[in-house]
């Protein structure tokens, strides 16, 4: 078996039999029935992956046999490894008892899930909606907004990511949108870190500020210092409402449960997904403040999702919840972040990171195109930034042991010398 350093560390599952006889015959069947060019795109950079076994941080192309560090966790998806036995031990619990459940009924295990994520936020938000992706909780936050300012302006961040829903697509590049008749009137975008531009852009019409604390399609880039406050007090003093898009951020990435606690500023809502699946069961959230749930309360039918808070999610995500909502888990993030910091001080590129949401790159135009190949075949799955092309994503497994750190931390240092 062939592995970037001749072992593959917690190999947690044999490999899933394959449908197809060989990679070709996969592919074809890919490009002919499944509507994407995410794939097509990735083999024309070199990587035509198809994954096979998993283990804890890394996982096996089917056909070659070769493994792969993953350096990406699909934008959090895998934040606490694949196949997460502790985790997995809570899905086949749940399909013992339970099934989606039906979301017109009280449900204890539902109510549990949204009191646990509750009480994350430390009392600062007082209720949820489930939802069945990251970008239909945008697509609420956004309604809700508007609904409770009675306004219509949008403004995001250019380069910012929210989903490629109804509502949230319009938040992001015109390029997604434009082929379908957007972006929606009302959205518009500003500069990252420009306070000047955001200060320009609210005005009396608006509802919200809709922005990640660290952009992920541009590499997860740091906020300067105080621009999220003052964002957050320009939002306070005139009217408008701070959505905190933690998708990508949140469930421990910072060394807190959401990255917005780290910055020390407090979201009128905000929203969560990708890691509340904890990589086995699709869940996604909206958390809002009490005067935002009380206006869901008079229009209780405000927001319907058949799967959103089902039953099986929600036995998982009590379980997720309880890992990660934990000193030691969160100091044990901290201290994987200090040590990819000391072992990649003398690396060839720069990297930035808060806790375990980063990017490495260099201040080259198309830098991360180039270094993906290169990490690619050295055993490192890394995506490059949509709208940062001189950036690669970094957010490695949060569970990781300081061995599999330094190994991954070695192979990357060497494949981009």
């Amino acid at each position: 078996m062939n592995t970037q350093d001749d072992s593959v560390m917690d190999l947690s599952t044999a490999a899933p039999e394959q449908p197809f006889e060989d990679r070709e015959e996969t592919i074809a069947a890919s490009t002919r029935y499944l509507a994407s060019e995410s794939g097509r795109l990735l083999r024309g950079l070199g990587a035509d992956l198809i994954i096979g076994a998993r283990a804890r941080a890394q996982f096996q192309d089917a056909f070659s046999g070769k493994w792969y560090w993953n350096m990406h966790c699909n934008g959090g998806v895998f934040n606490m490894g694949h196949r997460n036995e502790r985790l997995l031990q809570a899905l086949r619990g749940a399909l013992d008892t339970l099934d989606i459940g039906n979301h017109r009924f009280t449900s204890g295990i539902r109510a549990q899930a949204a009191q646990k994520l509750t009480r994350s936020t430390g009392g600062v938000h007082a209720g949820v909606v489930f939802n069945a992706s990251g970008g239909e909780a945008n697509d609420l936050a956004i309604r809700l907004a508007r609904g409770v300012t009675g306004r219509q302006k949008v403004i995001s961040i250019v380069g910012g990511y929210h989903g490629h829903t109804g509502i949230a697509i319009s938040t992001t590049d015109p390029e997604f949108s434009a082929p379908f008749g957007g972006p929606l009137p009302g959205f518009v975008q500003v500069p990252w870190n420009n306070l000047s531009a955001m200060e320009a852009a609210i005005d009396d019409d608006t509802a919200a500020v809709v922005m990640e604390t660290q952009p992920s399609s541009c590499g997860f880039l740091l906020p300067t210092d105080g621009y999220l406050q003052a964002v957050e007090k320009l939002c306070r003093d005139r009217g408008a409402m701070l959505l905190i898009d933690e998708v990508q951020t949140g469930m421990g990435r910072t060394g807190h449960v959401w990255s917005w606690q780290h910055h020390a500023i407090e979201p009128d809502i905000f929203v969560s997904g990708k890691g509340l699946s904890g990589g086995v069961y699709p869940m996604a959230a909206t958390m809002m403040k009490q005067p935002i749930f009380d206006h869901l309360h008079r229009f209780p039918y405000g927001q319907v999702c058949t799967y959103g808070g089902n039953e099986i999610g929600s036995a998982v995500l009590c379980e997720l919840l309880d890992m990660v909502d934990n000193p030691t888990f969160l100091g044990q993030v901290r201290s994987l972040s200090q040590q990819f910091h000391e072992g990649f001080a003398d690396a060839a590129f720069d990297y930035w990171t808060i806790g375990l949401s980063g990017g490495i790159g260099r201040n080259t135009p198309d830098w991360a195109l180039a270094a993906m190949p290169k990490l690619y075949e050295a055993g490192v799955w890394a995506v490059f930034s949509s709208f940062n092309k001189s950036a690669l994503q970094c957010k490695p497994v949060m569970i990781m042991t300081a061995e599999e750190a330094d190994r991954l931390i070695g192979v990357v240092k060497a494949a981009l010398r």
